[in-house]
């Protein structure tokens, strides 16, 4: 059977994020799921002591999702602003550099799913409907970096390390350590430490901002000025 669907712009895969696709599908076996009551025993499957304990974590991860779906869209607010008030002309080989690179971690991601890259896609017009995001990418870039240059900001190796090894934890003792000589080899770790060095620099801009939270509301927004 053959249906057209469209696939929402969350999409992991940017090539078919907010666009209609021809799916094919064959059913072979057709299963009834039957999920387990929901009690202290489900709780205990999943690793806590008690439903009020699963309950609790639930509570307490969502809440971290919305916390960082707002810090997302605060930052992205800041950066409406600087930008405004600060306009840049990103230079075209950097957009370019940036198309580049995206187009070529879309190929891969294809490649990997089977999808043979060069006759799936229209590139053209990829890198025609991604140019915005790019150029958008590279002025933040630009404007982070002036930040970081004029406030002297500055990232040492340890503070690297460290942010390599809260992402390994729970990892075999010296897996960290392995992670980042593999990064200072292949570039990588001063790749991380620029990302850090921006998050620092977006700090720095939240520290000057007067940032309004409003009740949450179907219409409800949170306003900032810098």
């Amino acid at each position: 059977r053959k249906f057209v669907t469209k696939l929402g712009e969350s999409y992991p895969n940017d090539l078919l994020a907010d666009k209609e696709v021809t799916c094919r599908v064959e059913v072979q076996e057709i299963k009834r799921r039957h999920l387990p009551p929901v009690d202290n025993d489900l709780a205990r499957d999943l690793g806590f002591a008690d439903l009020n304990e699963l309950r609790e974590k639930t509570k307490e991860n969502y809440a971290a999702h919305m916390e960082e779906e707002a810090q997302r869209d605060v930052a992205r607010q800041l950066m409406d602003q600087v930008i405004a008030a600060n306009p840049v002309d990103p230079p075209e080989s950097l957009i370019e550099a940036r198309l580049d690179h995206s187009m070529q971690r879309a190929a891969e991601d294809l490649d990997r799913q089977g999808v043979d890259p060069r006759h799936s896609v229209d590139w053209a017009a990829y890198r025609a409907e991604n140019e915005p995001h790019a150029k958008r990418a590279v002025t933040e870039e630009i404007l982070f970096d002036a930040i970081v240059n004029v406030e002297g900001i500055e990232i040492e190796d340890a503070e690297v390390i460290a942010e390599i090894e809260k992402h390994q934890e729970g990892q075999p003792e010296g897996t960290a350590a392995s992670v980042a000589q593999r990064m200072r080899q292949d570039g990588s770790f001063d790749g991380l430490r620029r990302a850090m060095l921006r998050r620092r620099a977006l700090d720095l801009v939240k520290s000057h901002a007067t940032i309004e939270t409003v009740e949450a509301g179907p219409e409800s927004t949170t306003e900032n000025d810098s």
